[in-house]
């Protein structure tokens, strides 16, 4: 017997009794089977509760809602069926786990409308489930196969837990590691980055000398899923919040914002999918292939992009002032380079990738290639078998090598055998030269490819082509085109109000650097700065006129002044704390304005609304109807009413000329931070903390429409001009245009 052949069987043995006798170590008994299955039903099922219940209180809209139900039943989905399938192996049943509490824990928004509407019935669960999900992360040491790798992962998985432990006591227990405030300093954050390197380690130290081909290839496809979120999730921070940052021409819309994030959250599957496959070990061998397409593609992809881009944008320069249509020229010129590189760069993407991180079948690739090169030529059949097995031997490295030649003459496969076997020494004899001619084709019985036949594979680059060409001529039209008109610079600090004039050409802006500042419109050209508060300005009116502008402040003071000059006219101090809201009445004669804080015992310390003289800032009477903050006021269309939002949660409306109380709207569970009236004055919008924007009868306070489209805080809100639509903002990132009912 071949002693080699008995060699790589004996390791091939003994490869698979390691690994039965590791599943064997890893299988659950018993009693501790029976617990450790009703443990994890048991966290399914709480886990399961708690997003439901964040689901529903948290009113994150349709589409939002949509995705999240069907991101996390893909997570729920997997962690089934490997609990189902083997839940008898307590390392399986662990990730399983894990999976379950990422998908449902990690993955899903913060429940904080939850903590809103019962903070100590959710609070125990939620930080229970965000400890376990924390925990689970100690199976990248243990992962595939259960086992510590190297032996001291185990002291630093007992770490991690302490850690993660101490990170959600806070909430549990108020102020007993309040003093340490700890997990909101770099600490953390360092402790955290450490652990994430010593996975990366650790998993890099076992595929690299502990783990066997199999559970190589369950790594790959954890990791390269891992790799491909990540680097998706780093992109999406970098287009949707620090390139905006620095670059205000890059900011996207509204549409685009929203999905990117939605793919952002979809490509999450990604990671329970690859886990599935791994420990189910289904088709774990196409992990290659993918990796392999994935960095031809992946590089070819960004490669034509930057060309493209370049392109674009070297060649408008270029044609300005030559021709009128430079954006149209630059657009097609770039999309015939793109489409002329596409298939060379492919090319030579893939020599690139072959040679570089698979070497072996690169080699193998190019010595079948130069042994179909000479086939073509060679006409005797020893030197033919010779070279054949030779490359057989080279590119797949066999330990047996057999060689059958077919023999079509009955008597001359009587004489001959037509069996050659080689060892490790490529060479041998044929059996006969008479084969030589037996085993020939003549050229009429040779198959010949049709010469109108298109392969599927020049298909499918072709439509990849078309592809790339179509996305890169919309990527061009937009970077080209979705540009803002101007940028204006000018304050040096947070930016509160901008406000544009009531014709048009000017735009008032407040600041937290103290100052309000006038703008040309059309070309964002400094006209003034105001200087005249000692604190913030939050807010800014033009007069309806617009020869005034009214502005209020952190300094407690409303300031009137010309919209000419920035010359001052008179300030109003009748207010006990700051000043953030004023409004002009219709016809430009009075003033209202509101406002204050709270002091350190929680209590407001002005909660009135005043009404004065716009022409000489003299009192007229004060609204006494709120024990909150004001938080901002608005008049009527017909100036004969004013409405006020509170953080009462009230929003009180009353007569203009004596401040008689006409009715209270309660329909608010939080604070009131927008009061807008439509422009037929019929109606009224609020928009509130407790997330909802809700749109009412201005005559009695009658409810008529919620609306609960945002994830955070409403902020302020704005009628169309026509009445039928209205727009709000939120804390959630967004600006939403709905319909009032």
């Amino acid at each position: 017997m071949n002693p080699l052949l008995t060699q790589l069987q004996t390791q091939a043995h003994t490869a698979v009794n390691s690994e039965q006798q590791s599943a064997a170590d890893n299988r659950l008994y018993g009693r501790w089977l029976l617990f450790a299955r009703m443990l994890w039903i048991a966290i399914f099922v709480l886990t399961l509760v708690v997003f439901c219940a964040n689901l529903i209180v948290g009113n994150y809209g349709l589409v939002t809602t949509i995705l999240l139900i069907a991101v996390t039943s893909v997570w729920f989905a997997v962690s089934g069926v490997l609990f189902w399938r083997k839940s008898t192996d307590w390392n399986i049943l662990l990730i399983s786990l894990f999976g379950l509490l990422l998908g449902g824990v990690t993955f899903s928004p913060y429940p904080s409308a939850l903590f809103q509407w019962n903070y100590w019935v959710w609070v125990f669960p939620l930080d229970f489930l965000q400890f376990l999900a924390s925990t689970a992360l100690i199976i990248a040491y243990i992962f595939p196969d259960g086992r510590f790798v190297p032996g001291f992962t185990r002291w630093l998985a007992l770490g991690w837990i302490a850690v993660s432990l101490v990170e959600n006591l806070p909430s549990i227990i108020p102020g007993a590691f309040y003093p340490w405030n700890w997990w909101s300093s770099p600490l953390l954050t360092l402790v955290q980055i450490a652990y994430l390197c010593s996975c990366a380690l650790a998993q890099l130290y076992r595929y690299r000398w502990v783990s066997n081909p199999v559970q190589r290839q369950q790594t790959k496809w954890v990791v390269f899923a891992s790799t491909i979120f990540l680097v998706e999730a780093s992109v999406t921070s970098l287009v949707l919040y620090v390139v905006p940052a620095y670059f205000p021409a890059f900011g996207l819309t509204n549409q685009l914002n929203q999905l990117i994030v939605s793919i952002s959250r979809f490509l999450s599957v990604l990671i329970p999918l690859s886990i599935g496959i791994a420990l189910l070990r289904y088709r774990l061998w196409d992990i290659d292939l993918i990796i392999n397409r994935t960095l031809v593609y992946g590089t070819l992809t960004v490669s034509l992009a930057l060309v493209y881009v370049g392109l674009a944008f070297g060649l408008q320069s270029l044609l300005r002032g030559l021709i009128s249509q430079t954006n149209d020229v630059a657009i097609v010129v770039s999309t015939l380079a793109i489409a002329a590189l596409f298939q060379p760069l492919r090319q030579r993407v893939q020599r690139i990738v072959d040679r570089r991180f698979y070497r072996s079948k690169y080699d193998a690739a190019s010595t079948i290639a130069a042994f179909s090169a000479t086939l073509r030529g060679e006409i005797d059949l020893n030197t033919l078998s010779e070279q054949l097995v030779a490359v057989v031997q080279e590119t797949m490295q066999p330990a047996h090598v057999s060689l059958w030649l077919q023999q079509h003459n009955h008597q001359a496969q009587q004489q001959y055998g037509g069996l050659v076997i080689a060892e490790k020494a490529a060479s041998f004899q044929p059996n006969s030269p008479l084969g030589e001619t037996e085993v020939m084709e003549t050229p009429e019985e040779m198959p010949r490819p049709s010469p109108h036949k298109i392969s599927r594979r020049a298909v499918i680059l072709g439509l990849a082509a078309g592809g790339v060409v179509l996305a890169g001529s919309a990527v061009a039209q937009w970077l080209l085109k979705h540009r803002p008109i101007f940028t204006y610079t000018g304050h040096t600090d947070w930016v509160y109000d901008a406000v544009w004039s009531p014709d048009g050409t000017r735009i008032a802006s407040s600041s937290k650097d103290k100052t309000v500042q006038v703008w040309d419109a059309s070309d964002g050209g400094h006209v003034f700065t105001y200087r005249g508060h000692s604190a913030d300005v939050y807010k800014v009116a033009w007069s309806p006129d617009a020869k005034r502008i009214a502005s209020c402040s952190k300094d407690k003071t409303v300031q009137i002044w010309d919209a000419a000059d920035g010359g001052h006219v008179f300030t109003y101090r009748g207010h006990k704390d700051q000043v953030i809201s004023v409004a002009w009445s219709p016809d430009g004669t009075r003033l209202a304005s509101g406002g204050g804080d709270r002091d350190e015992t929680n209590k407001a310390r002005d909660t009135t609304v005043q009404v004065w003289d716009a022409a000489d800032g003299s009192h007229v009477f004060t609204y006494l109807g709120h024990y909150d903050v004001v938080k901002t006021v608005a008049w009527s269309p017909d100036g004969k009413r004013i409405a006020s939002g509170s953080g009462d949660k009230t929003v009180q409306v009353w007569n203009a000329a004596d401040g008689g109380h006409v009715f209270t709207y309660t329909g608010h569970i939080d604070w009131v931070n927008a009061v807008v009236w439509s422009p037929d004055g019929k109606r009224i919008a609020s928009g509130s903390s407790d997330w909802t924007a809700q749109v009412w009868d201005a005559a009695n306070g009658g409810h008529v429409f919620v609306y609960n489209g945002h994830a955070g805080a409403v902020i302020t809100a704005a009628w169309s001009p026509d009445g039928k639509r209205i727009a709000s903002s939120s804390f959630d990132d967004t600006v939403q245009i709905w319909s009032p009912g």
